[in-house]
């Protein structure tokens, strides 16, 4: 196990990116449900002097701290953030830095080699792991990082729409979740699992549940955990390969379930 900064245990004899991943997903995409509902369709813009600024352009307007993640390209590669050749002020690339950095600490070549390919057989070829979307994997790697309490992404587009620049936005005083309710957990453990995002099951139900204000965790036994919010409980079973199997919620005095997980999230 190593010391990650900035407080993560990783096990670096396995896929560091990947534990990345499940420490964040699910907090990653309950949030992002949520700025999609808010700002999805509003008109924007961008300042990346300092301070660097997105605006969103809703009454009144919303004004987030921008961190410029990486970018991909019609020829099929990725552009980590911090090689910064547009000359980005600190702030909008720090986020990206300490990505490098810890890249370097645990010498993980993905994360320290600024231009790759997304292809996996060109990934191979450079001694890269192939990965599903790789550029999902990189922003909520970073978003993990960032320990942002509400993560969320923003992409802007260029001539292609293969050319996406990629920002994490944060905005702690008018961006944040509400507390959690059990339907709203259940829902966003399922849509973690229909992304295939998911690698530890385990991993990323107790990291969501220890990010996720609102939820206090409870392990019933080795393969059972209860997630307890205010409004009632979601039950999350798991086999013996770390997969959730099941998921039961219980609102009140009702219970939601249990629902059994089929086989098609059982690859994630």
């Amino acid at each position: 196990m190593a010391d990650l900064e900035p407080n993560f245990w990783i096990d670096v004899e396995g896929d560091v990116v990947a534990q990345l991943v499940d420490h964040i997903v699910l907090l990653a995409f309950e949030s992002q449900v949520l700025f999609a509902e808010r700002f999805g369709g509003v008109a924007w813009e961008g300042d990346l002097t300092e301070p660097p600024t997105f605006t969103f352009h809703t009454d009144p307007p919303a004004r987030f701290a921008p961190s410029f993640v990486g970018s991909t390209s019609a020829d099929g590669s990725w552009m980590w953030g911090w090689h910064n050749i547009n000359q980005f002020a600190e702030p909008v690339v720090a986020i990206a830095n300490t990505v490098h950095g810890n890249g370097e600490q645990l010498g993980i070549a993905e994360l320290t080699t600024a231009l790759q390919p997304l292809d996996a057989e060109a990934r191979a070829a450079q001694g890269l792991p192939a990965r599903t979307d790789v550029a999902t994997q990189y922003v909520l790697l970073t978003q993990a990082l960032s320990l942002d309490p509400a993560p969320v992404w923003f992409r802007s587009f260029g001539e292609s729409p293969d050319d996406q620049a990629t920002f994490i936005l944060r905005n702690d005083a008018d961006f944040a979740l509400p507390p959690a309710g059990s339907l709203s957990v259940n829902r966003t453990l399922t849509a973690g699992l229909s992304s295939g995002m998911m690698t530890d099951h385990v991993l990323a139900v107790h990291s969501y549940a220890a990010r996720r204000e609102g939820i206090v965790l409870d392990r019933a036994d080795a393969d059972c955990y209860e997630l307890r919010c205010a409004d009632g409980t979601v039950i999350v079973r798991f086999d013996d390969l770390r997969r959730i199997s099941a998921i039961e919620s219980t609102v009140g005095p009702e219970t939601v379930g249990p629902e059994t997980v089929g086989a098609e999230w059982g690859d994630g």
